[in-house]
């Protein structure tokens, strides 16, 4: 299973190449974050991850954002197309899906 998660922002989104920075900080982060979370098994043998921090179960992608929007602490993060400021970067992977659609393609 592919131990990154990036915050769902695949370094291609942003239409441009010098994003290597953006792309080492969010590897980074989920290093940071990975540390805060426990692979599980539930009683039917089905996997899951529990924060380790308040014991909040779920997919690894899902404990992840629930890692990073509740208990790490981040200046936040910049869209490189436009200067938006979001405060997760799954807020900015959907901000970019939307508003940066057409420079995507």
């Amino acid at each position: 299973e592919d131990q990154s998660y990036a915050g769902g922002l695949d370094p291609s989104m942003t239409g441009a190449e010098g994003n290597k920075g953006l792309v080492d900080e969010f590897q980074a982060l989920d290093n940071e974050i990975l540390q805060w979370m426990m692979p599980m098994e539930t009683e039917s043998g089905h996997k899951t991850w529990q924060c380790l921090k308040c014991d909040k179960n779920g997919t690894k992608v899902d404990t992840m954002r629930h890692v990073e929007t509740h208990h790490i602490q981040h200046a936040g993060f910049t869209c490189p197309l436009c200067g938006m400021f979001s405060k997760n970067r799954n807020s900015l992977r959907k901000h970019i899906s939307v508003k940066h659609r057409k420079n995507l393609i």
